[in-house]
């Protein structure tokens, strides 16, 4: 496929694909494009891309916005230098009051600076890396004028009203074209498709983990591109780019005109960081109320991309480059705290949610202000559940902002002290209002009676599961590790509720991936202690809720030291809860210590039969009784394909139970008969094991009755 560059004179089409003749008359072939776009021929080219913008071919327009973009992008810094790490600069602190004293600030825009150690790699030699023209314009060193016609159409209202239409036909077009959202253009790749991934600006984004943040319609293509021309046009761009904006900012419920919006004001506001403060002062002021209005009146469609163009805005940036931003978001949090909608609530957490991730461990004040204040934390009992996973959801970000640990006398120490103290406050409060401490004397009740207080202690266990379930399943699991043991029978006490189901459920599936998460020997022995306590409990329910997280718990015991202590402490454990008072704990206890006894071999096969024995004495109670005839259960099943020596006396005991009352009988009755179906291919092997009585025994029991016999 051959592509020309337009004449100067030609303003519909841009860069059309197809052989039209160039200046020179000779066609230029696509692949030639890079070599012309930073020869001699740039200022052509750049003129042929901005007027591509406004091409009624979308394939023009694409390629065009790709062009353009990477003839704007900046060029890379040269080596990097060994740079003393500072503690991150207060989010709240006043910023200069001059242009020069903000030029002398020093910014350490990267995320990790200062947390893993007190120095860091920084790229110099391009820092100072603007020049200031004659016309006001502020450009990039190596971002030379892109020509007279490019410059003239890029800061016309006019024109790039037209070109923000055509961009959201674009969008338009894109939803159209597949039911999937996906564009046609990317299902069947066309020859100008790759140029634009060839042109495509800036590395790959977002850096930091996504944290369910996604929108279908916002294009970080679209975002670089803005951001390149605010770069490079200054002021100029904004002044004639934000009365088109404008009106696309208030089109509530129309999703592409509100992607096209996000894409222009998350480019712009990036593309001033290296503005004078004095300018970006004026796009702050000029940006907020729009951006404010947005946010309030966004339709559900459109949350996904408004998180992006925020997360877009404030990713690897320095605090003091974010507090405008901060002060539009929090400013929503009174107007969300008095609306009569929980999406208007959800929602102000949901655009919190991007400027937390990437400020990281530098947004501690942030994130502290936030824990700490009262409307988040009367949200934990909230009626909605949407307001509850988003406060679930706040919470398991700050907890990631604090991971891994920071290295010992690094600036990120004290921050980390910070998020610490005030997390550590938040679940303390989380966990008081689901009622769910362990006192000495074991778990407290599991529900309380008063209907208006069930409903917010199941309203706050839902938030912690919420929270949990982003750090485990979707996040890192670290960075909840350390509050696990507190959250621990949070989780146990929803799993035990039995209405409503759907939080049950949640709190079994939240249980299994807590006993998968890293597992230190502190975290362990915490663990289980908190099982201990809670396996004292006065319901029911909640002790049979133990048994699926115990079941991991086991198995990874044999990998923590000491490991003689825990095969002790959880030998004990698993043999209460065999002798529990109700039959349905007993009976799903049972495989917990077969499996047990496979694990730690010939002692504690020796320790369950001595128990089991003790426990099968003819004066002990029904429930006594059953106990042991369990354990002995237990000893059978070690064995489905095999007859060890040991085996036949434990069968020949169990047989003698056949006849005591139910639900004994029952048990007896189906151990012989799962023995029986699971040997029965080599009985002739088996049996010559086992001594004549007890092939007769064996017999007997698996044999029913006839009434002629």
């Amino acid at each position: 496929t051959a592509a020309a560059l337009p004449t100067s004179s030609d303003s519909s089409n841009g860069l059309p694909i197809g052989n039209r003749g160039s200046e020179s008359g000779k066609p230029l072939e696509l692949s030639a494009l890079v070599e012309a776009a930073i020869g001699e021929r740039r200022r052509e080219v750049a003129a042929a891309a901005v007027r591509g913008l406004c091409s009624p071919t979308a394939a023009v327009r694409r390629l065009s916005r790709a062009l353009l973009s990477a003839m704007l992008s900046k060029p890379r810094r040269g080596s990097a230098v060994l740079a003393q790490a500072s503690a991150p600069p207060s989010l709240w602190a006043a910023l200069p009051n001059d242009d020069a004293e903000w030029e002398a600030a020093g910014m350490q825009d990267k995320l990790g600076c200062g947390w893993g150690c007190s120095h860091y790699y920084y790229k110099g030699g391009a820092k100072q890396g603007r020049v200031n023209d004659s016309s006001g314009s502020y450009c990039h060193i190596g971002t030379s004028s892109l020509g007279a016609d490019a410059d003239n159409l890029l800061t016309d209202q006019k024109f790039l009203k037209r070109a923000l239409q055509w961009l959201v036909t674009d969008h338009k077009e894109a939803d159209d074209s597949s039911s999937s959202g996906i564009s046609s253009l990317v299902e069947q790749m066309q020859p100008q498709d790759v140029l634009c991934i060839a042109f495509r600006g800036g590395r790959p984004w977002p850096y930091t983990d996504s944290h369910w943040i996604s929108g279908g319609n916002f294009a970080f293509a679209n975002a670089q591109l803005f951001k390149g021309l605010a770069a490079n046009y200054g002021a100029a761009f904004a002044e004639a780019v934000m009365p088109a904006t404008l009106p696309l900012c208030s089109a509530v419920g129309e999703r592409d005109a509100q992607a096209v919006a996000a894409e222009v004001v998350a480019g712009v506001a990036r593309g001033s960081a290296r503005w004078p403060l004095s300018a970006q002062r004026r796009l702050w002021g000029a940006l907020s109320p729009p951006l404010g209005a947005a946010l309030r009146d966004v339709s559900v469609e459109s949350v996904g991309d408004w998180q992006l163009c925020i997360r877009f805005m404030a990713f690897n940036r320095d605090p003091r480059r974010q507090q405008w931003l901060a002060r539009v978001l929090l400013q929503q949090a009174a107007a969300a705290a008095n609306a009569d909608t929980s999406l208007a609530q959800a929602n102000h957490l949901r655009f919190l949610a991007p400027l937390l991730i990437e400020l990281g461990w530098k947004g501690a004040e942030l994130a502290a202000e936030l824990l700490q204040s009262p409307h988040l934390r009367d949200w934990v009992t909230h009626p909605y559940k949407q307001v509850r996973e988003e406060v679930g959801n706040t919470l398991s970000i700050v907890l990631h902002a604090a991971t891994p640990e920071a290295a010992a006398g690094s600036p990120g120490s004290q921050c980390e002290a910070t998020l610490q103290e005030a997390v550590g406050a938040f679940i303390a409060h989380v966990v008081a209002e689901a009622r769910a401490g362990v006192s000495g004397a074991g778990a407290l009740e599991l529900e309380p009676e008063d209907d208006a207080a069930k409903a917010s202690v199941r309203a706050a266990r839902e938030t912690a599961l919420c929270c949990l379930r982003h750090c485990l399943k979707i996040g890192r699991p670290q960075s909840c590790s350390a509050h696990l043991p507190p959250l621990l029978p949070v989780v146990l006490f929803a799993a035990a509720s039995a209405q409503p189901p759907d939080l049950s459920n949640f709190g079994r599936s939240v249980a299994v991936l807590l006993a998968q998460s890293p597992m230190s020997q502190a975290l362990y022995d915490a663990l289980v202690s908190a099982v201990s306590a809670i396996a004292s409990s006065q319901s029911w329910h909640l002790r049979g809720c133990l048994l699926p997280l115990l079941k991991l718990l086991v198995y990874r015991g044999q990998f923590i030291e000491p490991r003689g202590v825990y095969r002790s402490r959880l030998a004990d454990l698993l043999l209460r809860l065999l002798a529990d008072a109700q039959q349905e704990v007993r009976e799903a206890t049972m495989p917990l210590v077969s499996g047990f006894v496979r694990l730690h071999g010939a002692s504690a096969r020796r320790q369950v039969l001595a128990w089991a024995v003790q426990r099968t004495r003819k004066s002990a109670p029904l429930a006594e009784l059953h106990a042991g005839v369990l354990g002995l259960e237990a000893l059978v099943m070690l064995a489905p394909y095999d007859v060890p020596v040991w085996l036949p006396e434990v069968l020949e005991r169990l047989a003698s139970f056949a006849n005591k009352p139910q639900p004994i009988k029952s048990s007896v009755t189906k151990t012989f008969a799962d023995f029986r179906r699971t040997h029965q291919d080599n009985w002739a092997e088996h049996r010559q094991r086992l001594s004549v009585e007890q092939q007769e025994l064996l017999a007997d029991m698996v044999v029913a009755p006839s009434f002629y016999a």
